[in-house]
């Protein structure tokens, strides 16, 4: 450990070439894995460095070089190691298979997400390879959900689909997206096994116990194909806390009370700041971007607790 924090702190040239050939053929894992991580450190990792340890006889070595691969990955010279990457996609090692889902599904592209996919075909039983396919997906839950859905292969129940469909569909509702919201419902109102409806709508139904304090409005019609079936419990607790124009038996909130005074010069002079200030980032319309900023309309952060956004603010 020492060693290797000395050898990254000097950064001196001499010692790369003697830390490739101890990747290269060096006799103990661990020695191969510290050379791998100290050239990581150093920055002077290169492609054909990544591919050997990428075969590397050992899976701990294996599993490192896939997280190293990283930042090469997530830049332009990412069609060059790719294929390498994914070729462990099959890996017998259970620990690879995990680091290449956490991995390869922050790529983002038909390839990789059709890989990730496949893996889950196999592995949705298991907890880590799930949520690992998840946490790097940023917003394309829904078109991987409607993959998922068309693919015959996975119209048979099996272990841990379920959850996994459950937890595709508090991604999508977590957002909050009425727009996206829409297209989910339509999804499970679409002639899905039974097993999928079911848990696509357990996953809509905890995010909004969870989650909202009002009622999320779609901006369009009903979803009909879903109120056709409100008779059905799991159908009925999924649509509590989501409202549509007309919906039955919904009671919009009462209009805002005028403001006082006092709070409307607080009021004025918060609009100055905001347009100075805020709106480079969250907008006029208060709804963000994507990546950069949270949106705040309809934000429990911002209508919950008058601390808590404080704080944030401070």
């Amino acid at each position: 450990d020492t060693a290797q924090r000395l050898l990254v702190e000097h950064n001196s040239s001499y010692a790369v070439g003697a830390l490739k050939k101890l990747l290269a053929s060096g006799a103990h894992p661990l020695g191969r894995l510290h050379a791998l991580w100290t050239l990581e450190g150093m920055r002077r990792l290169e492609l054909p460095t990544i591919r050997l340890a990428l075969h590397d006889a050992d899976w701990r070595v294996r599993s490192a070089a896939v997280r190293v691969s990283e930042p090469v990955l997530g830049g332009r010279k990412r069609d060059q190691l790719l294929s390498d990457v994914m070729a462990l996609e099959s890996d017998a090692q259970p620990n690879v298979r995990l680091q290449y889902m956490l991995t390869i599904s922050a790529v983002g592209i038909a390839r990789t997400d059709d890989s990730i996919a496949r893996v889950l075909k196999s592995d949705a039983h298991n907890l880590y390879i799930r949520d690992a396919a998840l946490s790097g997906m940023r917003a394309r839950e829904l078109p991987f959900l409607t993959r998922l859905c068309a693919d015959p292969a996975w119209s048979a129940k099996g272990a841990g689909r379920d959850q996994l469909f459950a937890s595709l569909a508090r991604s999508v509702m977590n957002e909050a997206s009425p727009k996206r919201v829409s297209a989910l419902l339509d999804l499970i109102g679409k002639d899905h096994p039974a097993w999928q409806q079911d848990a696509l709508l357990l996953g809509v139904a905890q995010v909004g116990k969870l989650r909202f304090n009002h009622h999320l409005m779609l901006i369009a019609e009903s979803p009909d194909r879903i109120v056709d079936r409100m008779d059905d419990p799991h159908v009925k607790a999924a649509l509590k806390y989501i409202a549509w124009p007309g919906k039955p038996g919904y009671v919009p909130p009462p209009p805002p009370r005028p403001l006082t005074a006092d709070e409307q010069a607080r009021f004025a002079a918060g609009q100055v700041v905001y347009s100075k200030t805020c709106i480079q980032c969250h907008k006029i319309d208060g709804r963000g971007q994507e990546g950069l900023a949270p949106p705040l309309m309809n934000s429990d952060w911002v209508l919950g607790s008058e601390n808590r956004i404080a704080r944030i603010v401070l």
